[in-house]
């Protein structure tokens, strides 16, 4: 019926990670960018667990990546089937691009 949704949406999100993330040193001096995916699992009460990098990059992307997801204040609402909050497997990406 519906995905979960965060609290404050993509934008209060995103604003997290952005003001969170720190770029990697070795990805810097080897110009590594792109997506990281991290996946976890949000529960029927909102809770997440389960985090880990489905797909990486490396220089310390990804290892960046996944701390700064795991520290994403728990502000979800369960994802919703057939009228009932049920457990979801949810895939966020985050990018690390050289200005």
């Amino acid at each position: 019926d519906r995905p979960p949704l965060y609290l404050g949406g993509k934008v209060d999100m995103g604003l997290f990670i952005g003001s969170s993330l720190k770029y990697p040193i070795i990805a810097l001096e080897n110009g590594v960018s792109g997506k990281v995916e991290i996946a976890f699992t949000i529960d029927s009460i909102g809770q997440t667990s389960n985090y880990r990098v489905t797909k990486g990059i490396g220089s310390g992307c990804n290892e960046e990546a996944l701390k700064v997801v795991k520290m994403l204040p728990e502000r979800w609402l369960p994802g919703i089937y057939r009228g009932k909050a049920v457990k979801v497997q949810y895939f966020m990406p985050v990018f690390f691009r050289i200005n």
